[in-house]
């Protein structure tokens, strides 16, 4: 739906507070994580002639290695290279290695520390622009 309002010309912008909540339950789709995978690139696809295809797909590759690497550990490895030619410098690239080297519970703590880690620094950022630094 963003897409093809975007694609007519539509301009989108982000809210900073969640106006919905989500309700997880066993049957929700996000378990399914290889077939919602498969679902994007099938989205992005149809939109194959438009200039942000490239950068689309590469933040789709990387997103893949990464919900896969803790999930399905064979179908992320065919996203790995992918990933890395597409985002060397992303958090996320080099946490799916580590996920897919690191047994679950181990993946799973380090997987929180380093989106703690993230969130702190944007949060710092955030704090050091609106006071005048950075």
């Amino acid at each position: 739906m963003w897409l093809k309002l975007t694609a007519r010309g539509f301009y989108l912008d982000l809210l900073p507070e969640s106006l919905v909540a989500y309700r997880v339950h066993s049957m929700n789709a996000h378990k399914r994580v290889r077939a919602m995978v498969e679902d994007r690139f099938a989205v992005i696809e149809q939109y194959a002639n438009s200039e942000f295809y490239d950068s689309a797909i590469d933040e789709l590759v990387v997103r893949a290695f990464f919900e896969l690497a803790s999930t399905e550990k064979r179908a992320a490895v065919r996203y790995a290279l992918p990933a890395l030619r597409a985002a060397p410098r992303d958090w996320r690239t080099w946490l799916a290695f580590a996920r897919l080297a690191l047994s679950e519970p181990h993946a799973e703590a380090l997987t929180r520390s380093f989106e703690w880690m993230v969130r702190a620094t944007a949060a710092w950022r955030n704090n050091s622009r609106s006071r005048g630094g950075l």
